[in-house]
């Protein structure tokens, strides 16, 4: 399975924005917050990614879905997870922000990771969590549907429903013996036959004999 366009697009746009991001990622834990060192982790395994995912399809290579799935979901939570203590340890308040320049220059220094961690986290997620919503939805219509059908409409239908059931294991012998005779005659037009041998004609007509008697 080649990537769809969308998907190419989504992974060009990932690697064009963690190029500049990864050196101002650099930076930043040189300089001040060491907590940006955390977010090495899921970028190099996202950018290694999609740059095999994007060669393997410029290749002409098939791809699995369930691998390039897989890799998405894996690396869009390992971003929601790194995500909490990244901003929980680089946050200031907005007067501190403006005060201090190294502060500054930490926030700017990791916007272009945070953003390509949630534009990633987004598109991986969003058909997960779209097919859960149509499949539970689906799932309560079918019941609210059930459950406008009036007792007696209920009732009939698991009726005919037994009755067919019934029916079939009623009409299992009969098919039986339908069989049974079809190949009675099968036999006896092969009676008639000028080319059959004296043999098999012989024991067809003994066959015959037990099946009558």
């Amino acid at each position: 399975m080649s990537l769809t366009p969308n998907a190419v697009f989504l992974r060009k746009t990932h690697i064009g924005i963690l190029a500049p991001a990864i050196p101002l990622l650099i930076a930043t834990a040189c300089v001040s917050s060491p907590y940006t060192a955390l977010l090495f982790i899921p970028l190099s395994s996202s950018a290694i990614l999609a740059s095999i995912l994007l060669y393997r399809n410029k290749q002409g290579y098939k791809t699995y879905a369930m691998t390039q799935l897989l890799g998405d979901v894996v690396l869009a939570f390992t971003y929601l997870g790194l995500m909490i203590p990244i901003w929980a340890g680089s946050y200031r308040p907005w007067w501190v922000i403006e005060q201090v320049p190294i502060v500054k220059l930490e926030s700017y220094t990791c916007a272009l990771a945070l953003i390509s961690m949630t534009i990633h986290s987004w598109f991986s997620l969003t058909p997960i969590i779209y097919y859960l919503l149509r499949t539970i939805s689906r799932s309560l219509s079918s019941r609210v549907q059930r459950a406008r059908e009036c007792p007696k409409c209920r009732a009939r239908e698991d009726e005919e429903a037994r009755g067919l059931l019934g029916h079939t294991e009623h009409a299992s012998p009969s098919m039986q013996a339908a069989s049974t005779s079809m190949m009675r005659d099968g036999a006896r037009y092969m009676l008639v036959d000028t080319d059959a041998s004296p043999r098999t004609s012989e024991d067809i007509r003994r066959t015959l004999g037990e099946g009558e008697a």
